[in-house]
């Protein structure tokens, strides 16, 4: 390599020795001394190591310019006429070209640059084959991101928390306690019913018999001896053996109002917690007081013959008195319908959501006895209801557990509007038993008032008088 690195600087130098050489002969611009020592010079090769202008060169040889440079032996005297410089430097450069193709390009740098660009490329390939890797590794970490992102959120999601537990457990036993509400309000119904038109299991025959047993109720167990100042000593004794059960019969507060669950349950499974007298007693408390609220007095049973002939022929005025009488006790349905309502709502429901309801209650402050008189031994759809609507959001801890994940907030939300729509149901049925009351109410009203028109009409046609009708 430093050889040829030697020769690749001499004959560079030769070259620009020529090149020079040429042009200043060419263009005559020297003066003979100088022309003949450069002449001289040029013809180095073939004229020894002489660099001065000498006679042992040859006069021609240092004299003339414009025919000769040599191409063989130059001896002493001796004119080269062999070629000319133009030739010789166009043979100089052909073999300084196939010099530089053959030996230079095709032998050293050619070889080195396709070794150098095949290094090149294997390290670029490494190279793009680590940025791969790194754009592999970026991705792969992105698509990590991703992942552990969303299931961040999906546990952060689905992580229930306590508030949303306590919708859930206080609607635990609702939809039987619902149910057993509406059955108990058929039931009292059809009780209240079944005494009115003396039917069914017959509950009594006449008025007189209604008011014996009723009679005796009240001395057995609702008689208080200091009502009508102290005035029931003889009739009662001491009075009812239970006195939570005094005026019970009377007291709506009492018997309806105040208690958020009566053991009432007309169900078949109901009966492990009646009394020798054939009934809870709530279940005897709320009968006692229907019958003192709608149709204190039974009406008497019309005789047979009094309504019909014994073919069966109707007798008009015994079934025409008959048909009254049920129109009267229809307006009672109408009315003891709301009081059976008001009652089966607060009728027993299931035993699972207890302990949640007095946990709950205790919570916020209410006393063990008080709770235990509220909600009783299995809560009441009333009851139930009262703590989903009412109670819950007079715990501060509900309010603070809205500092809670959005996704619980929204759980929250849609069981909030769950119950609203419940409680909404509620008062539609009560606002339609309200309107029943109401248009039978105006019913009576315009009732009286077309009797009165009708027995006016009825005077004055006796009378003669023409009556005119409206246009």
């Amino acid at each position: 390599m430093i050889q040829m690195r030697h020769t690749l600087i001499s004959a560079a130098a030769r070259l620009l020795g020529v090149v020079v050489l040429a042009a200043l002969l060419l263009t005559g611009g020297m003066t003979t001394p100088a022309r003949a020592f450069l002449t001289c010079l040029a013809c180095g090769g073939c004229c020894g190591t002489q660099t001065t202008l000498q006679t042992g060169c040859g006069v021609a040889c240092g004299n003339t310019s414009s025919l000769q440079t040599c191409s063989g032996e130059c001896g002493s005297g001796q004119q080269c006429k062999d070629g000319t410089t133009i030739m010789y430097i166009t043979d100089e450069f052909l073999i300084h070209r196939e010099w530089l193709m053959k030996i230079v390009w095709e032998t050293h740098m050619l070889p080195a640059m396709m070794l150098m660009t095949e290094q090149l490329t294997t390290a670029a390939m490494y190279q793009v084959m680590s940025i791969g890797m790194i754009l592999d590794a970026k991705h792969q970490l992105e698509t990590q991101t991703v992942f552990q992102d969303l299931h961040a959120q999906a546990h952060k999601d689905y992580h229930v928390s306590e508030g949303v537990c306590q919708f859930g457990t206080g609607t635990k036993s609702l939809a039987a306690a619902n149910r057993n509400a509406e059955f108990t309000q058929i039931a009292l119904g059809e009780r209240m019913m079944q005494r009115l038109l003396l039917s069914g299991d017959l509950l009594t025959s006449e008025p007189a018999a209604d008011r014996d047993s009723r009679l005796e109720q009240f001395m057995n167990v609702y008689c208080d001896p200091r009502d009508n100042v102290d005035g029931l000593t003889n009739l009662c004794g001491t009075g009812g053996p239970d006195k939570e059960r005094l005026n019970k019969d009377i007291d709506f507060t009492t018997t309806i109002d105040r208690p958020h669950s009566l053991a009432i349950d007309f169900t078949p499974e109901g009966d492990g917690d009646h009394t020798d007298r054939g009934a809870s007693p709530d279940e005897e408390d709320v009968f006692a007081m229907a019958a003192n609220l709608y149709g204190n007095e039974t009406p008497w049973k019309i005789p047979e013959f009094f309504l019909a002939e014994p073919d069966g022929t109707p007798k008009t005025n015994g079934a025409y008195s008959y048909m009254d009488i049920r129109a009267i006790q229809a307006q009672r349905s109408v009315a003891h319908a709301s009081f059976a309502a008001i009652a089966a709502m607060k009728a027993q429901g299931g035993e699972e959501v207890k302990p949640y309801l007095e946990a709950l209650l205790k919570e916020i402050g209410i006393p063990e006895e008080e709770v235990t008189a509220m909600l009783g031994d299995k809560p009441s759809y009333f009851a139930t209801m009262d703590v989903l609507t009412k109670k819950i959001y007079q715990d501060p801890v509900f309010y603070a557990d809205l500092y809670d994940k959005p996704a619980n907030v929204l759980r929250k939300n849609v069981a909030m509007r769950a119950i609203n729509n419940i409680q909404k149901r509620d008062i539609y049925r009560s606002m339609l038993r309200s309107e029943a009351i109401m248009s039978v109410w105006l019913e009576g009203e315009i009732t009286a008032r077309q009797d009165a028109v009708s027995n006016e009409i009825s005077r004055l046609q006796q009378e003669g008088i023409l009556v005119p009708l409206p246009e």
